[in-house]
C-alpha cells in the first residue's frame, strides 16, 4: 500500500524463509501525518470532507505480513485529535483489497460535510465523535468502501425513509465507483 507518511518511525522487521509469513514486522510512527493515500482519498470523497485527505496523528501502529503466496496483510491503528483509524485488510497478488476499516471522526470535522451536517441535525446527534465502520473492497489504487451497520446508521434508518436511504446509498456508491 503506498503511504504518504510523515513522522518519527521505529520499525521491527523479521524474515524467515521457512515460515508461511515470509516477512513480517511492525512500524510505530509518532507525531505524524498520513496524507493523500488512496484509502484516505476514498474516505474524504465518501464523506464529502476534504480535510480527510490528510490526517495528523499522535501515534500510528502498522503491523504487516508478506506471505509466500503473494498476499500482504496489514493491521493499522492511529489516534489523532480529529480522526482515529483502525483497519485490518489484505492485498492479494492482483492488488485486490479486502478487509475492514473503521474511522472515528469528531463532530466538528463531520460538520464540514453538507450531507452529514443535515443528517446529524435530523437525528439531533451531538456526540463528540462518531464511528464509521466500512467493509473494504476494490484495489489498492481504487478502494471501495461499503458503510456497515452500526448504532449511528441504525438511528438514521429510523428517521430517513427507506426510499431516500436507497437513493442516497446508490449516489454514494456511484461516486466511489
Amino acid at each position: 500500500v503506498p503511504y504518504n507518511l510523515l513522522g518519527f518511525i521505529w520499525a521491527k522487521i523479521f524474515s524467515n524463509s521457512t515460515d508461511s509469513d515470509f516477512c513480517k514486522g511492525m512500524l510505530l510512527i509518532k507525531n505524524g501525518k498520513l496524507q493523500e493515500t488512496a484509502l484516505l482519498l476514498s474516505l474524504a470523497e465518501y464523506m464529502n470532507i476534504s480535510s480527510l485527505k490528510a490526517i495528523d496523528f499522535d501515534e500510528m501502529q502498522l503491523r504487516f505480513s508478506f506471505l509466500k503466496d503473494g498476499v500482504f496483510r496489514y493491521g493499522l491503528k492511529s489516534n489523532g485529535k480529529d480522526v482515529v483509524l483502525e483497519a485490518n485488510f489484505q492485498i492479494n497478488r492482483d492488488q485486490q483489497l479486502s478487509g475492514y476499516f473503521n474511522a472515528n471522526i469528531n463532530h466538528a470535522l463531520l460538520m464540514e460535510s453538507d450531507k452529514f451536517r443535515r443528517l446529524l441535525k435530523m437525528i439531533g446527534n451531538e456526540s463528540a465523535s462518531i464511528d464509521f465502520p466500512f467493509k473494504l473492497g476494490g484495489t489498492i489504487h481504487k478502494p471501495r468502501l461499503s458503510w456497515l451497520r452500526n448504532d449511528f446508521k441504525r438511528s438514521l434508518e429510523h428517521v430517513i425513509p427507506a426510499w431516500y436511504r436507497q437513493g442516497m446509498q446508490k449516489g454514494i456508491d456511484d461516486v466511489v465507483e
